[in-house]
């Protein structure tokens, strides 16, 4: 007769687990918070004063760029606000490259943040409408992605769907590369004009 594991053990590391992503959440809610009142958000949503920053950090400031970009698209900050001026600032093949690689790892910290706070317990609360889309998604696979963030681009809601598919990380990863692409070269080569358009 096999005798099965103390449960007082298991469900103490399942209460860590999920006092860590509570955790977790509080954090990242308390340093949204923080940052829309200290101010932050309107300096660097002003996209004269953004290319000002970035101007005066001179060598760094392709590494400022990217930290900036990286740390609050996924604040809600539009990705648009650094791909527009990006050109102008580092070139055209220097701004298409930062803009591609700092809007990939801002996506993919709202991908792999989705996935890891939760995935199942999100899944279970998802709307019926969401549901669908998470499994069209799974169903058709890479191309799936692909197509939803060449028209949806830097839409945070789209990085915390595709985390939440069970699709494996590295497909919706590879996908999410793939298809930010396409919107990147347009909007870095397109200019202001499309930020006047939007904003």
């Amino acid at each position: 007769m096999e005798l099965s594991p103390p449960a007082g053990p298991v469900a103490s590391a399942h209460a860590r687990r999920w006092l860590l992503r509570a955790a977790v959440v509080i954090g990242i809610v308390g340093l949204v918070a923080a940052v829309m009142t200290s101010g932050v958000l309107d300096r660097f949503t002003d996209q004269d004063e953004l290319q000002a920053t970035i101007d005066r950090a001179g060598v760094w400031g392709p590494l400022l760029f990217l930290g900036l970009m990286v740390g609050l698209v996924p604040l809600n900050v539009p990705g648009l606000l650094f791909v527009v001026p990006a050109t102008t600032l580092f070139g055209t093949a220097g701004g298409v490259v930062l803009s591609l690689i700092g809007g990939f790892l801002a996506s993919t910290i709202g991908i792999v943040g989705a996935r890891r706070l939760g995935r199942d317990a999100f899944l279970a609360r998802l709307p019926p409408r969401l549901r669908r889309l998470e499994a069209r998604l799974c169903e058709r696979g890479f191309w799936a992605v692909v197509a939803l963030r060449s028209v949806t681009f830097l839409l945070q809601p789209v990085d915390w769907l595709c985390g939440l598919t069970r699709m494996p990380m590295r497909t919706v990863l590879g996908a999410t590369f793939v298809g930010l692409v396409p919107p990147t070269l347009v909007i870095a080569l397109t200019g202001g004009g499309l930020l006047d358009l939007v904003l």
